[in-house]
């Protein structure tokens, strides 16, 4: 097994699914008994539920950086990685997420790095990036192209590196995402959440607060449902965000769709568990936004974990998150009537609601970290 150095700019105590990511793969490589030097922005930590085997090393090393992708945070991690070149050679450098892609190529063309052993990970976005922009256009062509091995989180990734990219589909390392660690062993809170009202049907959004994640277009959707419907159902939020205008237009839809809405703001593991438990309905509504594109969507299979049913719209790697209507339905469009007809379809039919719930339960139970940890230390495909 060999060493690993793991460069991210997004982990704990963030959140994200980048951010999880990142941790599960951490936790597996070091279960599986790898040797994993971490470099992180200095605001982050590893969770106090995370074991550490004291027989194999694992050190974190915080850079003064920022958690962003900004900049400055790029050339701190390109010249972090310059500063390990020796340790480099006898290692495998492990990207995770989009930032350290672009790190890497300012520390080979201006610092004179030489290239390390390296494998990467893509989520999707940096993809979009690489074919738009040209500050992402020469760093991800240099990362898939001198990467050992490239590794992604869905078939619709797969599909642009071979469309986009020409790299081979059967030379692409599809990764099957998990539940967080934190997830499967946190209990609920004693106190309950809020509830908006008395034997309703309580669907849920766990997803920060972004035009991507489609908040507006469920709030839009609930207006148009039969006022029977409406009178049946409440609506929770959970997730922050920083755009005060996307906040505002939330809140002004919400009072105007006709159903009792909850913000829940951001949740603590417990709360977040809490907050899957006491649902019957998990919907997100994601579609493209500027370059930004759901390149798996972990939240489905969190929610098919706790034993919802999910509606989701196809839109990037959402068709390996939502088996439809096996573990949810996967709508074609993301207009607000085709969104309220699948949720009168769920709310009405309550044996298929059932149905979807315990198949997803299955399906998310049957996935696991170690399979992705064992798939990024195997030999990569020729």
């Amino acid at each position: 097994m060999p060493e690993f150095f793991i460069a991210s700019h997004e982990f704990p105590p963030q959140h994200g699914g980048i951010a999880t990511f990142t941790l599960e793969v951490v936790r597996a490589l070091h279960g599986k008994g790898a040797t994993i030097h971490l470099l992180v922005p200095q605001d982050c930590a590893l969770p106090n539920a995370f074991v550490s085997n004291p027989q194999v090393p694992l050190e974190m090393e915080k850079l003064p950086i920022a958690s962003t992708h900004g900049i400055a945070a790029t050339w701190g991690m390109a010249k972090a990685l310059k500063r390990h070149e020796a340790a480099l050679q006898d290692a495998v450098l492990l990207i995770t997420e989009p930032g350290p892609i672009r790190a890497l190529y300012l520390a080979v063309r201006y610092l004179g790095l030489t290239i390390p052993r390296f494998r990467v990970v893509v989520h999707g976005s940096e993809l979009i990036r690489g074919l738009r922009s040209p500050f992402w256009r020469h760093p991800v062509r240099f990362a898939l192209q001198e990467a050992e091995m490239v590794a992604t989180v869905s078939r619709y990734n797969a599909s642009i590196l071979a469309e986009k990219y020409g790299i081979r589909e059967d030379a692409v390392v599809i990764l099957p995402l998990a539940v967080s660690s934190e997830l499967r062993g946190a209990s609920s809170p004693s106190a309950p959440l809020p509830q908006a009202g008395e034997g309703r049907l309580r669907l849920i959004t766990v997803a920060r607060l972004h035009p991507r994640k489609g908040q507006d277009r469920v709030l839009r959707a609930l207006r148009q449902l039969p006022a029977e419907i409406r009178g049946r159902i409440e609506y929770h939020i959970v997730g922050a965000g920083r755009s005060r205008r996307f906040q505002q237009q939330l809140a002004a839809l919400a009072g105007k769709c006709g159903v009792p809405v909850v913000f829940a703001g951001a949740l603590d593991t417990r709360g977040l568990v809490a907050a899957y438990r006491q649902a019957d309905l998990f919907i997100l509504t994601s579609g493209p936004h500027r370059s930004s594109v759901e390149g798996f969507g972990l939240v489905y299979i969190e929610a098919n974990y706790f034993g919802l049913p999910v509606i989701g719209t196809r839109t990037g790697g959402t068709g390996d998150a939502i088996v439809d209507g096996q573990t949810g339905l996967l709508l074609e469009e993301d207009s607000a009537s085709v969104i309220a007809a699948a949720i009168a379809c769920l709310v009405n039919h309550t044996e298929l609601r059932k149905k979807l719930g315990e198949r997803g339960q299955i399906v998310a139970k049957a996935r696991s970290w170690r399979t992705v940890a064992e798939q990024l230390t195997a030999s990569p495909p020729q």
